[in-house]
């Protein structure tokens, strides 16, 4: 392991591996400041009147931080940022955008491939993983599109319509 892998996993790229699942637990955790709840396909359940579903425990990062990443998450989407294209008007949604890196090939290093002319096998997949409400979260959407290139172009876009579906049924 290299100092410049930790810099490229930061961002990223390089050999880092998650899933869906995954990036929309820590978004969910981002959008909770720091309360950890275990995702599930139904939003809540109640036995005898009491939620079925608890919150594990908070995680150790000072909730200024999570402030100071919400703001962040909350500029890509609002103010003209990478994830503008997933924002639905009214609802208060913050985001990230992803690009992930997939190979890098011989034929890349002798030519460099307009994106629009690059195989399938050499494409960057399409991320965009958010929260909405900003201050009462109630939902988390990722979404990844294999082989869509950047995350603001193709899958911020269908994360808005991911919002604006739950926003029409549940706002």
């Amino acid at each position: 392991w290299q100092p410049g892998e930790t810099i490229s996993v930061s961002i990223g790229q390089g050999p880092l591996m998650v899933t869906p699942l995954q990036v929309a637990l820590y978004t969910s955790i981002i959008a909770n400041r720091g309360r950890k709840v275990t995702p599930h396909l139904l939003n809540s359940q109640s036995l005898a009147g009491k939620r079925a579903f608890s919150e594990k425990d908070a995680v150790d990062i000072e909730l200024s931080t999570f402030e100071t990443v919400i703001q962040g998450m909350w500029e890509v989407v609002n103010k003209g940022g990478t994830g503008w294209a997933a924002n639905v008007k009214g609802f208060d949604i913050c985001g990230k955008t992803g690009s992930t890196q997939l190979v890098s090939t011989e034929k890349d290093k002798e030519k460099k491939v307009e994106e629009e002319e690059e195989e399938e096998e050499t494409k960057t997949h399409s991320w965009f993983t958010g929260f909405a409400p900003r201050d009462n979260p109630k939902i988390v959407v990722t979404v990844i599109i294999e082989y869509g290139g950047m995350g603001g172009a193709t899958a911020a876009p269908l994360a808005r319509k991911l919002f604006n579906s739950y926003r029409r049924k549940y706002d």
